[in-house]
């Protein structure tokens, strides 16, 4: 599954994209927890320390089994910040 999202406030978004900041997603419906879905070269997702403003950043979740289809409704969270209400597309 994946997440863009394109940056307004880079100060406000260097939580989010911080290298040590886990990302999730959570399905509403069943509340069941979407991690990060990794490869050989690790996570994929991007992280900086300096987010531009106006650019484009992506996260893949891994979607188990096909358990999240569009229409459903998702939480980002990523360090201290939560995003709810998120419809998949």
């Amino acid at each position: 599954m994946d997440l863009r999202f394109r940056v307004l406030d880079p100060e406000r978004a260097s939580a989010l994209l911080h290298p040590s900041s886990r990302a999730t997603l959570i399905h509403e419906p069943t509340g069941k927890v979407l991690s990060v879905a990794s490869s050989k070269l690790g996570n994929l997702r991007q992280s900086t320390s300096n987010p531009e403003r106006g650019r484009e950043y992506f996260i893949l979740f891994r979607n188990f089994a096909g358990l999240v289809v569009p229409g459903d409704r998702v939480t980002f969270v990523a360090g201290a910040c939560s995003i709810e209400g998120l419809e998949v597309e």
